[in-house]
């Protein structure tokens, strides 16, 4: 059966139930046909490299969306909370979770290229509700990880990832998060049910309990030896109730740190021309970053 929802003048297929000539496939995600296309150009040029290390495979599936557009709130498409997949417009996040969890399906011992199409994106599907929901299902807008410190700290409770940010030189951080409940109104779900404020409160107070580290803008060029490719660049922000700013890869070029990011700046899918350390510097709310490395 497939299933079509209509939002924002869009039509996605979200196929549940469908019946194929070896096995039935439930794919429980909220995606358009082309996705899907661009899921297999995907696994047909990259399957060969799933041996590579996960920075190196993370660094290559993020250059393969290189030129792809900057579109903010690309997850706010449904009523309700579920997974929403889109391979052809990204936010920093979306971008960083849709890299993540492509090269992670890739390193999985289920993948398999000569699985159909379906078989494999469900396992892609799987890995991005992994990373993205506390619980690793859409269980309400509040089970979604907003907050990217609550990313960084629910991922390495997974043993998806580790924030390096201490042990390469980072230093003693007071986090303080309340954006999302002081400012509902920028929020279509806060906005239409006001009894979630109160939830997104609590995860905020659990947040703020942590003790957290980062390097500080200054620092990073000291640093950068010890950051690779692939690592998460979390950009801690000088914005009132908030704790990151925005998210990406690093990537070397030469002798030099670089990030590959969904840039707002720039409207798409790039690897910064300016170094790591020269981008946060000329960046007035970066105030350093927060280093998360995969496993």
């Amino acid at each position: 059966m497939i299933k079509k929802i209509i939002s924002g003048g869009c039509i996605f297929l979200a196929i549940s139930s469908c019946s194929l000539a070896k096995e039935e496939v439930n794919v429980n995600a909220v995606y358009q046909s082309k996705d899907l296309q661009i899921f297999s150009n995907y696994v047909h040029e990259f399957h060969t490299q799933k041996d590579e290390s996960m920075g190196i495979l993370i660094t290559k599936t993020g250059q393969f969306f290189s030129g792809k557009p900057y579109v903010a709130s690309t997850l706010e498409k449904t009523e309700q909370e579920e997974l929403i997949v889109n391979l052809t417009e990204f936010d920093c996040t979306t971008f960083l979770e849709t890299s993540f969890a492509l090269a992670s399906m890739l390193k999985d011992d289920r993948f398999d290229i000569k699985k159909d199409t379906l078989e494999n994106f469900d396992l892609f599907c799987q890995k991005l509700k992994e990373i993205r929901y506390r619980n690793g299902e859409p269980e309400g807008y509040v089970s979604r990880l907003h907050y990217f410190s609550d990313w960084i700290f629910c991922n390495e409770r997974k043993g998806l990832v580790r924030d390096i940010s201490k042990e390469i030189g980072g230093e003693k951080k007071k986090i303080e998060v309340n954006f999302m409940s002081t400012h509902p109104a920028s929020y279509k779900q806060l906005q239409k049910d006001s009894s979630l404020v109160d939830a997104i409160r609590e995860t905020e107070e659990a947040i703020n309990l942590r003790t957290y580290y980062y390097v500080p803008k200054s620092k990073i060029k000291a640093v950068q030896s010890a950051i690779q490719d692939g690592d998460i660049i979390a950009f801690t922000t000088t914005i009132q109730g908030l704790d990151v700013s925005h998210v990406g890869f690093a990537v070397r070029k030469g002798n030099e740190l670089h990030l590959l990011h969904a840039s707002s700046t720039e409207q798409k899918v790039v690897i910064s021309t300016q170094p790591l350390s020269t981008y946060t510097e000329n960046v007035k709310r970066h105030s350093g970053v927060r280093v998360a490395r995969s496993l």
